[in-house]
């Protein structure tokens, strides 16, 4: 349960978007079109089992989180390397997510590289603002 996990251990790493390639390649585990105002995108290890449904409210660098912006955001579908479409984002996976962004796909999103799999270029974390808080960020920080 998420409650049970440090509230600043509670972050998505979001690597990159997917490239055609890549998107291509799992186009079975994931919605045939993708929704308005999302994108696909390649997750890191997850802290917990977590619902199709799932919002996070602030993202990122991991190196500034005083940095952080508002990007309302819900996980509308997962799937992984082997394009099986999962009602959860499984705990302890990478994953590949639809994000969709309720106020539009933020620019720093759209910067993101476009990658064929999994890599520690730079990347994004998405939380609560509770975690942003934990994790030496502020409310007031976040744009």
């Amino acid at each position: 349960m998420e409650q049970e996990v440090p509230v600043r251990e509670r972050a998505l790493e979001v690597y990159g978007q997917l490239s055609d390639r890549a998107l291509q390649g799992v186009s079975s585990g994931l919605p045939a079109k993708l929704p308005a105002n999302s994108l696909a995108c390649f997750l890191g290890y997850c802290y917990v089992d977590l619902p199709l449904g799932k919002s996070f409210e602030v993202a990122y660098t991991p190196e500034h989180p005083q940095d952080a912006f508002h990007a309302n955001c819900i996980v509308v579908a997962v799937t992984q390397q082997f394009a099986v479409p999962l009602d959860h984002i499984p705990h302890g996976w990478k994953t590949i997510a639809i994000l969709r962004f309720d106020d539009g796909v933020p620019d720093e999103f759209l910067v993101l590289p476009v990658v064929d799999g999994w890599n520690n270029a730079r990347r994004l974390m998405i939380s609560s603002r509770e975690t942003l808080l934990a994790r030496g960020g502020g409310e007031r920080e976040a744009r």
